[in-house]
């Protein structure tokens, strides 16, 4: 019973694998780095600022409050995904962002027609952070999970190519949590496919299962 293609796989078994695809572009990534430095870098000592001609109470009682409320939308507009690694990191950010608001606006204040212009760069910025924070590579892994069994093979070597770029980044506690659950299913379904593929595979110690496993089901 064919599902896919009924030959093996060819790949080049000393070239590179094949790169993930990337949901945003290069060049809104390289703005999304850059934001993420120029922004704090700028934020900060404003919002410090700020505070020094801000009654305390004010900052102290407005800053959690603010945060807490725009952590709270931002995982709102998310549902039903809360889960996914990059929502949890937008969420975070907004809050600590929010919180700086007062403070912020104070010491903007004081820096005139010279803060204004600096903002109006750093609200440009702010769009390209986010998607480089919220759109990365492996985070739409959950639903190759859900539609293993239903897609063809080389979509789920792919994915585990996905999971490896995801373990070179930087994950977090989660995201090495949803890696192993999706590995541990791309492995049962894989040897229900092609199990002698998938034995020379594991026991060769390689990280390239598309160099073992072939395009069909047995039985």
């Amino acid at each position: 019973m064919l599902l896919d293609d009924p030959g093996p796989r060819t790949p080049d078994p000393t070239g590179p694998p094949p790169a993930l695809s990337d949901p945003v572009p290069r060049w809104c990534r390289v703005l999304g780095g850059a934001g993420a430095v120029v922004i704090p870098a700028y934020v900060l000592p404003v919002a410090l600022l700020g505070a020094l001609v801000t009654p305390a109470w004010v900052v102290l009682l407005t800053g959690p409050v603010l945060g807490l409320f725009v952590a709270a939308v931002v995982l709102t507009v998310a549902h039903p995904e809360p889960d996914v690694p990059g929502t949890r990191r937008a969420a975070a950010g907004a809050g600590a962002g929010a919180v700086l608001l007062v403070p912020f606006t104070a010491g903007l204040g004081l820096l005139g027609a010279t803060g204004l212009g600096l903002t109006v760069v750093v609200l440009a910025l702010a769009p390209f952070v986010v998607a480089d924070r919220v759109c990365r590579p492996g985070d739409d892994l959950g639903r190759v999970l859900e539609q293993a069994s239903a897609l063809p093979t080389g979509r789920l070597l792919d994915a585990w190519r996905s999971t490896g770029e995801v373990l070179r980044g930087r994950p977090t506690a989660r995201d090495l949590a949803r890696v192993a659950r999706l590995r541990a299913v791309l492995i049962d379904e894989l040897a229900g496919r092609d199990p002698a593929g998938v034995e020379a595979w594991l026991r060769s110690g390689d990280d390239r299962p598309d160099r073992h496993v072939r395009g069909h089901v047995t039985g």
